[in-house]
Parts: C-alpha cells; structure tokens; sequence
C-alpha cells in the first residue's frame, strides 16, 4: 500500500512536470 502510494505521487509529479514542459514548449514556439 505504501509503496503504490509512493508510485502515486511519482506519476503524478512526472505527469505535472510534463504539462510544464509541454506548456513551456508551446509558449516558445509562439514567440
């Protein structure tokens, strides 16, 4: 339970840093 608590929050904090990178892209191929 742990453990699969732990991946939890690892996926989620990958999955938040690739919407900041995707984000971060997106603003500068606009500029």
């Amino acid at each position: 339970m742990i453990f699969e608590g732990i991946t939890k929050v690892f996926i989620s904090k990958m999955f938040n840093k690739d919407i900041l990178l995707r984000r971060f892209l997106s603003v500068t191929v606009d500029l």
